[in-house]
């Protein structure tokens, strides 16, 4: 039962992480239509893995899914949400992802390591100012988002 309970587990994860890169996808590419199924599916999957764990927890078969679709997942609903309801830091992560740029090229732009901007991204301690990120990003301080972002910084 703890083998086959597993493999059930796996097999949904392979499925959301099949839709969850679909869902990526379709939002990089703009279409919205594409995103909203994947993630329909995404969480037809979610109910299947919910009603497998009632069965099979009392047997303890772990939880696995990866780091990977966990981040890719919630890249998705940070592109997903309206920004006036982001949070400063996921605010900032959402203007990273929509200029292009990977948190190392943040990185290299401002001079600091990557982990610099993660710790940023995820609510950490920072001397980098709004003003600065929105440099990086190539973003103008008059621009929408931009003056969005500088009324939630903590600075």
């Amino acid at each position: 039962m703890l083998a086959f309970g597993a493999m059930i587990e796996r097999a949904h994860q392979e499925a959301y992480r099949i839709a969850a890169e679909a869902a990526w996808k379709a939002i990089k590419e703009g279409k919205d239509a594409e995103a909203d199924v994947a993630e329909q599916q995404m969480t037809a999957i979610r109910e299947l893995e919910k009603a497998r764990k009632e069965i099979f927890d009392r047997f303890g078969v772990p939880d696995i899914q990866s780091v990977r679709t966990r981040r890719l997942v919630s890249t998705i609903s940070v592109l997903r949400s309206p920004l006036e309801e982001l949070t400063y830091t996921l605010l900032l992560r959402r203007l990273r992802i929509e200029a292009k740029l990977s948190q190392h090229q943040v990185a290299n732009k401002l001079g600091v390591n990557q982990s610099t901007i993660s710790k940023v991204e995820s609510g950490g301690a920072t001397s980098i100012s709004a003003e600065r990120f929105l440099e990086a990003l190539g973003l103008d301080t008059d621009d929408p988002k931009a003056q969005l972002l500088i009324t939630k910084s903590p600075q």
